[in-house]
């Protein structure tokens, strides 16, 4: 691990003030948020308290790359990681470079962008990678900005799953018009039978959502990567303050559901939300998000994101609850983007003939990259 964001990957040297291209470490906090801050097309997750939260699980180094034209910058965080901490590639020198989070990809100052800025980035990120020794990219990005024409050219994008919003501009009897008439009449009946949703103070009720999450996360059998560590709420805490906000829903005097939601530049969206299991047949999920729709068209928000589903099959459960608040949808996209063709294809056919010395075959076909896909015992 890296003290401070320095260490073994060196920084590029920086450029004058207000032009050219340089990078930032983690322990650049300050300079790091102010761009996050800065951009007009930016998100929550391209903070770097989340960021360092990944350095310090030991996850990898994060970098920001930032370019600066006119005026104008573009800035793309990314999390560097040895080759060699995979089983096969011991001794590889080279590495590749992932996000973190749900939502990231590239910020920038604005989202009609010059042609010579856009150019200039990627001619210095090409070079950048190439100095670094980076071979492949990988990186989810954000369906709600606008971040394909920065990356145009540099591998390619992949839709990886639809994902579902409210228009909080529209006026609210139209919004509530556009649920589903079933999730209409159950929402109806919840509120006579007593669900109420409230806003909860972070601080009282933060330990009392992250039991419930567990809870919540052993019924479902979630996978590791959903189960969060305690710390990751306290960067979020740290990086967000109070635009990082708790709700719940209560029934009969009982905390029956929670959810943890941010808010951005006018945009709130889900990150964690847990019912208890006793109150499943309640559906109390449906009165919550109905309860942050109001309070957020009333704090003057202009987006209600909802996110997607577990899968990219439209049949899916979470997909198809989500849906029903409305028919605005946005593309979930990831890119991949092989910087040096012979390297990514030599560590492949490393890590192949290592799983099949040991008796092991990739447990997904289609995962990128190819040799850090988990493995199973052959049959």
């Amino acid at each position: 691990m890296l003290a401070g964001g320095q260490g073994i990957f060196p920084v590029a040297e920086k450029p004058r003030p207000g032009s050219g291209f340089h990078v930032l470490g983690s322990g650049e906090l300050e300079a790091w948020r102010a761009l996050v801050e800065e951009a007009g097309q930016s998100d929550w997750y391209q903070l770097p308290e989340l960021w360092r939260h990944a350095e310090e699980q030991g996850v990898g180094t994060a970098r920001l790359f930032v370019y600066r034209e006119a005026g104008c910058f573009v800035a793309l965080p990314l999390l560097l990681r040895p080759l060699r901490e995979v089983p096969g590639l011991e001794g590889c020198g080279e590495m590749d470079a992932v996000s973190v989070g749900d939502y990231a990809g590239p910020m920038a100052s604005r989202q009609d962008l010059p042609a010579s800025l856009i150019r200039g980035f990627q001619e210095a990120l090409v070079a950048e990678m190439k100095r670094l020794g980076v071979i492949f990219v990988f990186s989810k990005l954000n369906p709600m900005l606008a971040q394909e024409d920065v990356l145009k050219g540099m591998g390619g994008t992949h839709f990886a799953q639809p994902t579902v919003s409210i228009d909080l501009t529209l006026p609210g009897r139209e919004q509530f018009r556009s649920y589903r008439p079933r999730l209409q009449s159950y929402l109806r009946r919840a509120w006579r039978e007593g669900q109420e949703g409230c806003e909860l103070d972070y601080a009282e009720h933060i330990g009392e959502c992250l039991d419930m999450y567990r809870e919540t996360m052993d019924r479902v059998g979630a996978a590791d990567a959903f189960r969060y560590p305690d710390t990751l709420h306290r960067s979020m805490r740290e990086a967000l303050g109070g635009r990082l906000h708790l709700f719940g829903v209560r029934c009969g005097g009982r905390m029956v559901a929670t959810s943890l939601f941010t808010e951005w530049k006018g945009i709130v969206q889900g990150f964690i939300s847990c019912v208890r299991t006793e109150a499943l047949p309640l559906s109390p999920a449906r009165v919550m998000y109905d309860y942050i729709r109001c309070w957020a068209m009333e704090r003057g928000c202009h987006t209600l994101h909802l996110g997607g589903g577990t899968s990219p099959r439209l049949d899916n459960p979470l997909f198809l609850f989500k849906a029903g608040f409305g028919d605005r949808r946005h593309e979930f996209r990831t890119w991949r983007w092989v910087v040096d063709p012979a390297a990514y294809e030599g560590a492949c056919l490393r890590r192949s003939r290592w799983n099949l010395r040991h008796g092991l075959v990739p447990v997904r076909p289609d995962f990128f990259p190819e040799y850090r896909c988990a493995t199973k015992e052959a049959e």
